[in-house]
Formats: structure tokens, C-alpha cells, sequence
């Protein structure tokens, strides 16, 4: 069994899920497969911007809707057969009718709490469901919708939901034992439910998680991750033209990854694979012959090589100045947890020695919390105690190099930080080892693309050159 994702810039287009429809066929030739699928490309943020018309009062949120209502219908035209045209209709019309009450109801009280904020979200993904099932009944194939809900039960942490694996996980078995030879489910990503039966949604991106929690529970072949890109690169395409693919990564690169911001994968969509073994696919919707990325379990083998290069914009830096130098450690351990329980994640930590103070990047909407903890948590140290100064430095990128155990070359960081230099960068801090497989560092946003640059040409290419050449130009990879 094969779990097979698609995410919404692969269905944004009518050409594009016809495509996907001739992808999920071949597929269901070779293996039995799950198919998971995102909202169609764009809807999510419609949605999101219908909320917060209704909650200013602005009946523009009308219109948005209408615009929604009228692409879907658009699209079930020219995708779908008559004969499935009306099901596929009465279930649009159903999620229509609630989005249309859902906001309403937001615009009479001027409030959306974050379970309704929830409800609104997933409908997206109800919507693409329906579609692409009555799209693959229109090919010949045995397709049935399946609600996530019914599949991932979630806390209640709504817009960022927390799994209960060992309950999902029996739920999942549970549901597919006995699944039908032939028989494709088509499951809503990005969507669980609390144990009182509310929606929940896995955060952005969530409809990879998704898939990997269905191919870690069921035990699958692999999870294939279908997107607009070939595979995972050396560096974001849209910003290098000189990125190429790799030709296969490891968790452990993976999740790093995703840990400093790369939206091609959502930060936990590793979690489970680690857990189970099973491995995933990255793969390019729109040249479906190439192989993509294998993403695998982490290797025994003990070199270093850096593979990757990416950047976090829209970053600022906490500096805490301790007074006295052998308080430095305590401080750092005590913010540090102090953040993880508030669910702060730090994409940069240093403590620096020579000037006595702990560097803390993260992101720019976490700041003002991450602050608010800082004085309430260490007031007294701040009065009279141990902290003798708290600066912010605004407007920073972290760039990062990935790679397994990359961190334990004591001499990567330094050329690092050594090219940087050399290009009269001011670097704010440096990191190497915090994250396992990454090293960072924290400069100004203005000259994140020319750091890019660099690192990519004089230690990402240079490292990754053996390995790059496994992948030969039809997409496969050499034995």
C-alpha cells in the first residue's frame, strides 16, 4: 500500500487535476493506494480572508465566498461527467450552505473563535474531496471520500492541533483492515477532531502530515508527497536558479529542514516516518516521470556533507546580557524551557562568551510573547538579579546549511561564517548544533540572497557534488 498526497498548487488548475487524476490512476495500477488531498490552490487563504471581512463587518466576505462557490462549480463542469455531477453538487452545496452560516454568525457578533475559525479552514479540503472523487468515478475509478475527522483524533490546540497517536492510530488500522481490492478512499488533509468530536486543523501544510500519519499507521511502502518542484533541492528554485535536486535525503535532514522554515514540508510531517521507518517520495506533479526525492531513514554512515542552504526571513533576535558569566548556562536552560512550554520555537541559539549574553532568534510574530515571558518570568533578575541588559535586534534572516551530523566538522561553521565575512556581512550570531544538522547563522535581511548565493556556490555544490551525480538527467538514480 502506497499513501499518495497532493497539494493544492497541483489541483489549483482545471489541467492540473485532470493531470492528477492520470497520476492517481497509474498509481492504483501498480499498488493499492490512499489518496490525501489538499484544498484546491489559494482556497485556504480565502477562507482565512473571508474571516476577517466578516469580523470587520465587511460584506466583501460575500463576494469571496461567491468567488469560491463559483471556481468549484467551474471546475465540476469541466471535470466531471454528468452522471456524477449531482452528488458531487449536493455535497458542494452542503459545505457551501455551512460556510455561508459559519460567517454569518461572525459577522453578527464580530467574534470567531478559534474552533469556528477551524470548521471555516476545512472546508477546503471537504470541497477538493468531493471534487477529485467524482473526478476519479468520471475516469473509471472506485473513489470514496473519507473525513479525516473520522481517522486523527487531535487536542484542542485549534490551528495547530496536536495528534493522539496511539487513539489515531487504531482508528486508522481500524477503518482500513478490510479495505476493498481495487477501492481508492480519497481522505480530507490537514483535518482531525477532538475526542468531543470538534474539527480540528494540523496547521499549514497539514495534509502532508497527514499522509505520513496514514502511512506510519498502516504500515505503508512509502508516502508519496506530491508538489510543484522536483523533489527537495539544494536551495529554493525560486531564488537560486542553480538549485538542483537531490536525489535522496534523511529524516534527520528532512526534519531539519522543515525546523528552519522551509515550507516544502510541514514541521512534523517527519515525525511519524521516524517513528514507523516507512519512507516518503518527493515528487514534481507536473513531470511525474522524474524520481524525486528519497527521504529515508538516517544513515550509519558518519560523513558530513552539506546538502542544503536555506533562509528564514522576517526573524528578530532577543540578546539577554548576564552580569555574571557562571549564571550564562542557568539563564539559557531556564528561557529556553520557559519557551518550549509556550510553544516559542528558537530557530537560533547562542550563547556567546566574550560579551556575556544568550542569543535567541525566532520569529518575528513570536517576539512580543517571547518578551512578555522574559519580564514576568525573570522579573526579579531583571530588577536586581543576574540579567543587567535585554536588547532586540529587529529585521534579521537566519541562514542555514543542512546536512547529517553536519555540526560535528569543527571546521564547516568557521568557513561558514569565514565566506560571510569575506562578503562584509555583520553576523549577529552563529548556532551549530542546537538543531542537529544544521548550522545557522543570523545576519541582516538586505543581504540574505547574496549569503544564499555564496554558501550554495562555494560549499553546498562543492560537498554535494558525488552525490548529485547518482541522479542522471531522465530522473533516475544510478545503482
Amino acid at each position: 500500500m502506497r499513501i499518495v498526497k497532493f497539494g493544492g498548487t497541483s489541483i489549483s488548475t482545471v489541467n492540473r487535476i485532470k493531470n492528477v487524476r492520470k497520476i492517481i490512476r497509474n498509481s492504483a495500477e501498480k499498488s493499492q493506494i490512499i489518496v490525501v488531498i489538499s484544498a484546491l490552490g489559494g482556497v485556504t487563504n480565502q477562507l482565512i480572508a473571508s474571516i476577517e471581512q466578516a469580523l470587520r463587518g465587511d460584506l466583501e466576505w460575500q463576494k469571496t465566498v461567491g468567488t469560491l462557490i463559483k471556481r468549484h462549480y467551474d471546475v465540476l463542469k469541466e471535470t466531471i461527467n454528468f452522471d456524477f455531477q449531482e452528488e458531487a453538487k449536493i455535497r458542494l452545496d452542503y459545505q457551501f450552505n455551512l460556510i455561508e452560516s459559519f460567517l454569518k454568525e461572525v459577522s453578527q457578533s464580530k467574534n470567531c473563535s478559534p474552533a469556528l475559525s477551524d470548521k471555516i479552514i476545512s472546508i477546503g479540503e471537504y470541497l477538493s474531496v468531493s471534487l477529485m472523487v467524482a473526478g476519479l468515478q468520471t475516469i473509471g475509478l472506485k473513489a470514496i471520500p473519507i473525513n479525516a475527522t473520522e481517522l486523527i483524533q487531535t487536542d484542542d490546540n485549534y490551528g495547530e492541533a496536536r495528534v493522539d497517536f496511539p487513539v489515531s492510530n487504531k482508528k486508522i488500522k481500524n477503518k482500513f483492515k478490510d479495505w476493498g481490492e481495487g477501492l481508492i478512499p480519497v481522505v480530507t488533509g490537514f483535518i482531525g477532531s477532538t475526542c468531543e468530536g470538534n474539527i480540528t486543523t494540523l496547521g499549514r501544510n497539514g495534509s502532508d502530515y497527514t499522509a505520513t500519519i496514514l502511512g506510519a499507521a498502516l504500515n505503508a511502502e512509502q508516502v508519496e508527497i506530491w508538489s510543484d518542484t522536483d523533489g527537495i533541492l539544494t536551495a529554493d528554485p525560486a531564488i537560486l536558479t542553480d538549485a538542483v535536486s537531490l536525489p535522496q535525503i534523511t529524516f534527520g535532514e528532512a526534519e531539519a529542514l522543515a525546523q528552519v522554515g522551509a515550507g516544502i514540508l510541514h514541521p512534523r510531517t517527519i515525525e511519524p516516518l521516524y517513528r514507523s521507518g516507512v519512507p516518503a517520495v518527493i515528487k514534481n506533479t507536473f513531470q511525474p516521470e522524474f524520481t524525486g526525492t528519497y527521504v529515508k531513514p538516517d544513515s550509519k554512515d558518519t560523513t558530513q556533507t552539506a546538502k542544503i542552504v536555506t533562509s528564514l526571513p522576517n526573524t528578530s533576535m532577543l540578546s539577554i546580557e548576564v552580569k555574571d558569566p557562571e549564571t550564562l548556562p542557568k539563564v539559557s536552560e531556564s528561557l529556553l524551557n520557559i519557551f518550549a512550554q509556550s510553544e516559542i520555537l528558537p530557530l537560533l541559539v547562542s550563547n556567546c562568551s566574550h560579551s556575556h549574553s544568550l542569543n535567541i532568534v525566532i520569529r518575528n510574530q513570536q517576539m512580543s510573547k517571547a518578551l512578555d515571558l522574559l519580564y514576568y518570568e525573570f522579573k526579579l533578575e531583571l530588577d536586581t538579579g543576574s540579567i543587567k541588559k535585554v536588547k532586540v535586534e529587529k529585521d534579521t534572516s537566519v541562514v542555514s546549511i543542512i546536512g547529517q551530523n553536519i555540526h560535528e566538522n569543527p571546521t564547516r561553521p568557521k568557513k561558514l561564517i569565514d565566506l560571510l565575512k569575506k562578503q562584509k556581512m555583520k553576523i549577529f550570531a552563529s548556532s551549530n548544533g542546537y538543531f542537529q544538522h544544521i548550522s545557522s547563522v543570523a545576519i541582516e535581511t538586505p543581504r540574505t540572497l547574496k549569503a544564499l548565493s555564496v554558501l550554495h556556490k562555494d560549499i553546498i555544490l562543492p560537498e554535494s557534488e558525488k552525490e548529485l551525480n547518482l541522479l542522471v538527467k531522465d530522473g533516475t538514480i544510478k545503482q
